[in-house]
């Protein structure tokens, strides 16, 4: 009898041991994944943000420029209408 309850203890004990080593491999592996993913997820964050810079450059340009046309174009009407008022 002692040494069925010894086997059985023993048994016992081993498979909280392969419970254990088995939640901390389990444990690990998400966490690696985790920080794969994070990392992952940085990465595209940084290359959106970066074209959202670079799109915000190029829409910054073309107002810059549209703006420097509608002024070139006032200042031609102005100098027309000044002109043909002086003659």
């Amino acid at each position: 009898m002692t040494e069925v309850r010894d086997t059985v203890g023993r048994g016992t004990e081993e498979a909280a041991l392969i419970i254990d080593e088995y939640k901390q491999r389990l444990l690990q592996f998400i966490e690696e994944e985790g920080k794969q993913i994070k990392g992952d997820a940085e990465q595209e964050a940084a290359n959106i943000i970066a074209m959202a810079h670079e799109e915000a450059e190029k829409i910054r340009k073309e107002a810059e420029q549209e703006s420097a046309d509608i002024i070139a174009r006032i200042s031609f009407i102005l100098i027309v209408t000044l002109l043909s008022s002086l003659s």
